[in-house]
């Protein structure tokens, strides 16, 4: 049986969870495509969405690339987050992150409200 506390923590994280969900990102709709200009790798959705210089860069195609990814990693971590929350309600003791000392979910929770438009 589960402590009240727990009980606690798994609502609060919920909540906050469902606030994450409630400031739907804005930005241009997906898929977004790499295309080789002149100077630039261009990334475009129906517009235009980022300009990624090829001599100033690293490796700008591998940058392009992450950069197009971009909705379609969006969209599998709020399906993640659905996943996290369900299995949180029922009381499962998910993995910690440990890289940054977080909850799986908390962590979760940084990452889309950076998205979002939030601190994160």
């Amino acid at each position: 049986m589960r402590s009240n506390t727990s009980m606690n923590d798994n609502k609060e994280r919920k909540n906050t969870m469902n606030d994450t969900k409630e400031k739907h990102a804005t930005f241009t709709p997906g898929p977004w495509h790499v295309r080789l200009g002149e100077d630039y790798y261009h990334v475009h959705g129906k517009v235009q969405v980022a300009l990624v210089e090829n001599w100033i860069a690293e490796d700008p195609r591998g940058n392009a690339r992450l950069i197009a990814a971009a909705p379609d990693m969006y969209e599998m971590l709020l399906d993640l987050s659905k996943v996290v929350e369900n299995l949180e309600s029922i009381g499962a003791s998910l993995p910690y992150y440990f890289k940054d000392d977080m909850s799986m979910s908390d962590k979760l929770r940084e990452v889309l409200a950076k998205v979002d438009g939030g601190e994160g």
